[in-house]
Formats: C-alpha cells, structure tokens, sequence
C-alpha cells in the first residue's frame, strides 16, 4: 500500500505541472490582464489559486477548471514535463546541508512522505499513459474546499463555487463524486520517546560541499491555546541570545536560528545551524550548553522583564495584517490543516494576558530545558566533506539512554502516532450535497479495487484449478488488512467499477511490490493402495505468499 501511494504521489505530481504548462497563451492573456493563477501539490491532494481583478476572475477561474476536467496528456508535452520533473528532482543532491537536516526531519515526523530518492526512482517508469489511466481515478472520489476574500459579494463567492459544482459533480456524467467519510486523508505526526533524546546521522548528498548542518528539534504539545503561547514566549526569549551566542560569540557559521514548528497540529522549537568550522556533534553539544545557560536567564528573569516580553508577543500578534495576501494565508493555512481555529490570534492574546511567570518557568522545565522530565528531541546530523571522519566518533558517544535511528522508516513504523485533527472540518461544514461548500476539502481518491469485497477476490483459475484439485491441490486467493466493514461505501464504488478501470488499475498496483512467503511441509500422510496391499508416504505441504 505504501508503495501504490509513492506511485500515486508521483503521479499527482506530474498532473500538477502538467495543468501548469497545459496552455500558455491562456496564462499570457490572464497576466496581461492582471490576472494569475497557480497549481501546487497540498498534503493531500492539489492546490489552486487564483488573484487578480475582481471583475475577471470568474473568467479566469471557469477557464481553469474547464482544463481540469477537460485534460488531456500530449505525449510530447509529456515527455518535456518528466525530464523538468527529473531534473529537480535531481537537483536535490545539491541542497544545502540545513536544507537536507530539515528534510531528513520531515522524513522522522511526518506519516506520508517519503525520501526524494525514493520519489524519482517511482517517476523514471511513468509514461504519459500511466497519467492518462490514472486521471479519471484521481478525480473519480474528490471533496472540494475554497477560500475567497477581497472585493467580491457573497453571493458571487458562491456561484463561483456552485460553478465549481456544476463542472464536477453535476453534469450528466460527472468528473466526480462525493468523498466517502472513510476516504478522508489525515497527516498524522510520530510522537517522539518521552523523556528521550535521539539522534540521526546522515553523509552530506554532496560529496564536494564542506559544510555541515545541525536540526535540534524539541517536540512539545498538540495544537491548543495555552501551550501555544508558552513556546511562542519562550521562542521571543530565546530567539536573540542563541543568534547571539551561536552565531556572534562562537561564531558557529552564518545559519544560526531557533524557529517555531508546527507539523500538522503538532508544535515545538527548532534551532537550524549550518557550519563549515565545526562538526554537527560539536554543534549539538553547544546547542545543549546554551539551553543549560537558558536556565539562568529564565529563573531570574524579573517580573517586570516578564511583562515586557508579554507585552511585545501582544503587539506582535495584534498587529494589522499589511495587506489581503497575508490575511488569506493566516484563513488558508486553518483550513488546509483542518484546525479551523479562526479566533487563533484572539484566544492566544487572551491566554498571554492570564500567563503569570512561574508558569512560564514550569513549562521550560518540564518540557524545554536539559533532562526536562517530559522533553522529546531529535538531532539530524548531516556531515560534510570536513567532518565525515567525525560521524562514527559521534554515533559511540550516544548515551546508553538515548535513540540512534539507524533506519528513518522502521523508526516511524515503530512510534505512536498523535491524532489528527483533520475530523472537526467534516463535523462543522457541510456542503449542498454533501460535499462542496465555502469551506471543504481536497482530496484525491486513491485505489478503487481496494474498495472490492473479498469476497469477490478472485479465486479460480478455470481449467487449471480443476485440474490442480484432481491431483491433490488447493489455491486460493485473498485481501489481506483491509477493513471489510465498510460494506455500503464499497457497494457504491463497486457499482461505478467497469473493465477497464480495472485494467488500468492493476499495472498500479503491481509496479511496486513485495513479496514475502512461508512454506512447511505440514504431516506426513501414509496412504495404502487396497490392490495391492501396499503403503505409500505422501508429504503434505503448504505455501503461503504475500503481496504487499
């Protein structure tokens, strides 16, 4: 399954630039006329947006999605867009080190990524066939959410969407359909080990690049208000001495930050330093000595310091959004990660202003501080050509107590996963038919066969069967982990199931396989022929194999 996702990601990835670079003298026309539009891949699906002239919009916005529903693969615009695709793909190999460091940290955090390598491997066997057959599947399940601001009334905001509709899900043989609710996508983050420290070490991608990088992320709590505001005080606090003390004093290299995090919900600090002077070991034990020397400075912290801080946060947090793009991304970004906390910056000012100092203190020492009795860290270590001798030295001073990840993959396997919280859109807004309305959600659908019962697997082989039977054999053929409960979702997509969906499907699901299998020989079985008085020794055996 895992492995028909990467395929799928692959794939939505080349539809996406393909709508980009479907017709560019539409898009001349539309930027001559202050008009633009772009498409990107979101977590779980597709992104487009559009801005420019109220009065033009609509007409940019139909033309658009006429292209979606309307596309079509030209092999030679294919084959232009794949080697584009490769080669920035390949392009990877020559990040920076930080930006390898962050990336290896999204790889240990996030449920449903995988590594580029991985991802360029999928897309080297796609042909523009491949994206033909797998267009209508991707569109085939779909559930649609926008966002529109500026000068436009309400009601024509909803005969945007209600054109929307129509072109999908409403025609006489529409594009699409509703989403079933067990088909909703969720990101899921990996908990890291309470208490625990673990480290990844990592060769720099770029053999001839000096520099190293160092990731020190402490995980912290899920998405709630109170929290929120003491990780953003503390990040306001600590933000100048650790550029003042890593990147003045020590002079560690010209990246030096400590950031925020928020992966899907889940929040925490990151400091990023990238070096050509030190090691990654050496950078990590210094971030570890700053975060000693935080203590001083929070607990003799006066209160009237205390206050100044809150005070500043406050305004920061207040203060007017400069224009309409920065408004619609703060609105955007709590629809996409399905939080749809609008009152976010009011409720956290109103946590800020009820914050006493101890509790500041309590929060850094239970959750930020050197052996904080509830602190979750990772160090990614990427090494340059200067300091790969240093990697196997700093891999045997890992403390007994602490988690070197050998395997990024059977890690996340391993780990609990925090809860979504992705369910409270479909619980809150609720479309004309189910499925569109001014706040929805994309999501592509994915592996239709799946939604087959088992009992309608496949399970005999004609002649040959009949065949293997007289001679003393048995096969049959099953799903295996898939959730049968769901009987009237997959009645109904079963229903919309034809030939040849199902021979475009199964080149899919094969193209990236594994196979695993056990065989025994279960009992021996003395026979005796009553002819002629003789015994005969038959050896039962079994075989079973999976396909994963």
């Amino acid at each position: 399954m895992t492995s028909l996702l990467l395929y799928i990601g692959s794939l939505i990835f080349l539809y996406t630039v393909a709508l980009i670079n479907l017709d560019y003298v539409s898009a001349y026309y539309a930027q001559a006329a202050g008009l633009d539009y772009g498409l990107s891949l979101s977590d779980n699906g597709f992104e487009l947006s559009l801005a420019g002239f109220n009065h033009k919009l609509r007409i940019l916005l139909e033309a658009v999605i006429q292209k979606i529903a309307k596309f079509e693969v030209k092999p030679d615009r294919f084959s232009v867009i794949k080697e584009t695709v490769t080669k920035a793909y390949q392009n990877n190999k020559f990040q920076q080190p930080h930006e390898q460091a962050t990336n290896y940290c999204s790889l240990v955090l996030q449920d449903q990524i995988w590594p580029w390598t991985e991802e360029l491997d999928a897309l080297s066997h796609l042909e523009a066939e491949d994206l033909a057959n797998f267009v209508p599947l991707l569109l085939s399940r779909t559930f649609v959410e926008c966002y529109i601001a500026g000068n436009v009334e309400k009601d024509e905001a909803e005969s945007m969407v209600k054109h929307i509709e129509d072109v999908l899900f409403t025609d006489s043989k529409p594009i699409c359909r509703p989403l079933f609710p067990s088909q909703f996508l969720t990101n899921r983050v990996t908990e890291l080990g309470t208490g625990m420290k673990h480290f990844y070490y990592q060769e720099g991608s770029n053999s001839s690049d000096e520099n190293s990088a160092l990731v020190h992320y402490i995980q912290v709590h899920k998405d709630e208000f109170s929290m929120n505001s003491k990780l953003q005080l503390f990040e306001l606090i600590a933000k100048q001495d650790t550029f003042h003390q890593l990147r003045t004093i020590e002079q560690l290299g010209y990246i030096t930050s400590l950031s925020l995090s928020n992966v899907s919900g889940v929040y925490g600090v990151q400091f990023i330093i990238q070096s050509s002077v030190k090691g990654p070991g050496h950078i990590d034990s210094r971030v570890e000595s700053l975060l000693k020397d935080l203590e001083s400075k929070f607990y003799n912290m006066s209160d009237e310091e205390f206050k100044s801080n809150v005070t500043n946060l406050i305004d920061m947090k207040l203060e007017k959004d400069k224009n309409l793009d920065e408004e619609s991304w703060f609105y955007w970004a709590e629809i996409q990660t399905g939080t749809l906390k609008f009152n976010r910056i009011d409720a956290e000012v109103a946590a800020l202003r009820l914050l006493k100092k101890d509790e500041l203190i309590d929060f850094f020492d239970e959750y930020i501080k050197v052996d904080a009795p509830n602190k979750k860290s990772l160090s990614i270590c990427v090494y340059g050509n200067q300091h790969l001798k240093e990697m196997r030295n700093d891999k045997d001073k890992i403390p007994s107590t602490s988690i070197e990840i050998e395997d990024i993959v059977c890690f996340r396997k391993s780990q609990p996963l925090y809860g979504s919280l992705f369910h409270k859109l479909t619980q809150q807004f609720n479309g004309r038919v189910g499925n569109l309305a001014l706040l929805t959600k994309s999501v592509s659908r994915i592996g239709k066969i799946y939604t087959v019962d088992h009992s309608q697997t496949l399970t005999t082989l004609d002649n040959d069967t009949y065949y293997a039977q007289v001679a003393g054999l048995q096969c049959g053929l099953s799903l295996v982990g898939f959730n049968h409960k769901l009987r009237i979702e997959k009645l109904d997509a079963l229903s919309f199931l034809k030939a040849e969906d199902l021979a475009n499907f199964v080149p899919m699901l094969l193209s990236r396989t594994f196979v695993e299998c056990y065989i025994a020989g279960v009992n021996i079985i003395p026979v005796v022929d009553i002819y002629t008085n003789t015994t005969f020794i038959y050896q039962n055996d079994i075989l079973y194999l999976n396909l994963y």
